[in-house]
C-alpha cells in the first residue's frame, strides 16, 4: 500500500528525514477525506450523490423557525464528527505541508515547479 507508512530503519539520525513521517500523514489526509466525506454524504442524506429521492425543484419557506435560534441547525453526533473529521484533515494538511518545507525543501520546489539551478545551467546553453 503506498500511504501505509514503515517505520523499518527509523533511528534517531533520519528521525526528519525518514519516509515513515510524510506517509503517517498522508495516511492520515486520506482517513480524514474520508472520514469527513462519509459523514457529509449521512448528513445531506444522500442527496448530493443522488442517493436520495430527490425534487427537481424545491420549496423555500419563507419561514424557518429552525435557524432562529443560533443559526445552525443541529445536527447531533454526526454533525460534531463531521466538523472534528474537517478539523483534524485541516491540522494533517497543515502538518504535511509545514514537514514537507522544513525538512523536504528540495522536493516541495519541485512541487511548486520552481526551477533548480542544476536545470536552469542546463538549459542556457
Amino acid at each position: 500500500m503506498r500511504f501505509y507508512p514503515s517505520f523499518e530503519g527509523l533511528q534517531a539520525n533520519n528521525l526528519f528525514t525518514h519516509p515513515a513521517i510524510s506517509k503517517s500523514l498522508m495516511f492520515g489526509i486520506a482517513i480524514s477525506l474520508l472520514a469527513v466525506t462519509g459523514t457529509g454524504i449521512a448528513l445531506d442524506k444522500g442527496k448530493a450523490i443522488r442517493l436520495a429521492n430527490m425534487q427537481t425543484i424545491s420549496v423555500a419557506y419563507a419561514d424557518n423557525d429552525e435557524r432562529e435560534g443560533g443559526g445552525e441547525k443541529e445536527e447531533g453526533f454526526l454533525g460534531e464528527s463531521h466538523e472534528l473529521f474537517a478539523n483534524l484533515l485541516l491540522l494533517f494538511v497543515g502538518m504535511h505541508v509545514t514537514y514537507i518545507a522544513l525538512f523536504k525543501f528540495p522536493l516541495a520546489k519541485f512541487m511548486l515547479f520552481v526551477p533548480s539551478s542544476e536545470r536552469k545551467e542546463n538549459n542556457v546553453s
